[in-house]
């Protein structure tokens, strides 16, 4: 649910627009002796919202309490990211006061209409709250930066291997006990695969092995292999949930070296080129760059469609319009060749 990270993303993002818009708001104020002020550029300017906040309004249509949760946090993104606006703002002032020139008070009351309205959705859908607080937290992380570390102990630890092995033990139990239930796994098990693992898969999966009793993640379950069987285990993973790929099959043994998944995707990348090269096809200097750029986002999502050219660091990069030129009538079978090579 790509919507729902987007979303989280969107609020936190919205939050300090919000603050900003305002606080310019008051300065363009008092520079102009305007008592309103109307202006796009002021949330613009306080943080560059992706083109998806920009679609049309979806005031007057109400989200649905059994809507999918995708559909439920793009409208809500788009209603809160209109209700900031001060132009939409000025709009529902005149509409609600039948001027032309209506005062800032008029204004201000149609901000906090426009807001209630935006918000409904979070107030009287409890479930769609929890979700949202679930994906926040799994994003959050607390650094200590007051604390001093101390060396307390240098050497074996027979404690941390104690707790590695019970880690390894927990993953191996939940692998098999739901094998035949969650569908990532049911992939992985299956070799070869019966079709191709999912960014959307490898989250849930990710989501149920941190609930209790587990209460496992792949940062976790990468320190604990580590700590076993620190001669097969390469690199830093367990930082992206796309790791979880290579400690299930590590874990089901498919692989004799746990290897961080974009390593893997790095090492295919390579091959994937040198049979183009042998093929005769030489791909120029800005396409390399692209195709790389695809490579870290397959590492990250496990696949890439059109849809993602819509964002960082493809949109920065000229976005699907620019693509489609470099690689032309090529560009979708090129993209479905690579998920299958790089993310199989």
């Amino acid at each position: 649910m790509r919507s729902l990270r987007r979303l989280v993303l969107a609020l936190t993002v919205l939050a300090g627009a919000t603050l900003i818009a305002f606080g310019a708001t008051r300065l363009v104020r008092a520079a102009t002796g305007s008592s309103v002020v109307r202006t796009r550029h002021l949330i613009g300017s306080a943080a560059p919202l992706p083109r998806l906040y920009a679609a049309s309004s979806p005031f007057n249509r109400p989200i649905p309490a059994d809507a999918p949760v995708d559909a439920q946090s793009d409208l809500l993104v788009h209603s809160l990211v209109e209700a900031l606006d001060p132009d939409r703002q000025w709009q529902a002032a005149q509409q609600a006061t039948g001027k032309d020139a209506p005062s800032s008070q008029d204004v201000a009351a149609a901000a906090r209409t426009l807001l209630d309205a935006a918000v409904e959705p979070l107030a009287t859908n409890p479930k769609f709250r929890e979700m949202l607080v679930e994906v926040r937290r799994s994003y959050e992380q607390a650094i200590d930066e007051v604390s001093k570390d101390a060396v307390v102990e240098a050497g074996y630890s027979a404690d941390a291997t104690e707790r590695a092995k019970a880690t390894v033990r927990s993953f191996r139990q939940f692998i098999e006990e739901h094998k035949d239930e969650i569908t990532a796994l049911q992939i992985l098990y299956s070799h070869p695969y019966k079709r191709r693992l999912t960014f959307e898969e490898i989250r849930d999966l990710a989501h149920t092995i941190a609930k209790p009793p587990y209460i496992l993640t792949p940062e976790k379950l990468w320190q604990a292999y580590r700590t076993l069987e620190k001669s097969r285990v390469r690199g830093g993973g367990g930082r992206v949930l796309t790791d979880l790929v290579s400690l299930v099959r590590f874990e089901l043994q498919q692989e004799n070296e746990l290897v961080p998944f974009a390593d893997v995707v790095r090492q295919r990348f390579e091959a994937w080129l040198e049979r183009h090269e042998a093929a005769g096809r030489r791909f120029t200097h800005e396409q390399r760059q692209w195709l790389e750029a695809i490579r870290d986002h397959i590492a990250t999502s496990l696949g890439i469609a059109r849809d993602d050219f819509e964002y960082i660091p493809f949109v920065e990069r000229g976005g699907l319009g620019k693509a489609a030129s470099l690689f032309g009538e090529d560009l979708d079978r090129l993209l479905e060749e690579m998920t299958e090579a790089l993310a199989a």
